[in-house]
């Protein structure tokens, strides 16, 4: 057995360990009786089991190597989190509230789900969904001809985990939007 305590940096024993996925540098998170290796990939935040004969100490250049994944980790995040935080903006409620003004004044119920917000006619069955960003509306349970609207069947909405959606419109051009909200508000079915 290796003395994988013997290479730590701030209080942290760094392992590099061989695993399906290649060569992964990380921290040592737990060692379960010489046997296995808990190691945290740093960069990816995944915890990873491997034998304790697939790792050893890391050198300081793979440490070095690491903590550079990980800051472009960290800048990668923070330009994911800047993109959402600007779509997620008074931007998107000042287009999201007039569409569901409409559906809330047809008497339509109106709620939170996700990503999205879910249009019922009384609170359960057939449901439009549309994406907080509003560029994307999916129809579950039902189903409208637009030219915006491609059908799902039952099999692709399976595979692509999509639930009882049975047409979709993504990357909804914003002059479009409102004529196919008014289309599927007319469309959804009182269950």
């Amino acid at each position: 057995m290796i003395d994988l305590m013997r290479k730590s940096r701030e209080g942290c024993t760094f392992v590099t360990c061989f695993t399906d996925r290649g060569e992964l540098t990380g921290v040592l998170y737990s060692n379960h009786g010489n046997r296995h290796l808990v190691v945290e990939h740093l960069s990816s935040g995944s915890l990873i089991t491997v034998p304790s004969e697939n790792a050893r100490p890391a050198t300081d250049e793979e440490i070095e190597r690491m903590w550079q994944h990980v800051q472009w980790a960290e800048k990668l995040h923070e330009s994911e989190r800047t993109i959402v935080d600007g779509m997620s903006s008074t931007e998107n409620d000042s287009r999201s509230a007039p569409l569901l003004q409409m559906a809330t004044s047809r008497g339509m119920f109106v709620a939170e789900a996700g990503g999205f917000y879910k249009v019922m006619r009384n609170g359960r069955g057939p449901a439009l969904y549309l994406s907080r960003n509003c560029r994307r509306i999916d129809l579950a349970g039902f189903s409208v001809e637009h030219p915006l609207l491609y059908s799902v069947d039952e099999a692709e909405a399976r595979w692509r985990r999509l639930g009882r959606v049975r047409a979709q419109a993504l990357n909804i051009p914003a002059d479009s939007l409102e004529s196919l909200w008014v289309c599927c508000l007319d469309a959804l079915p009182v269950s």
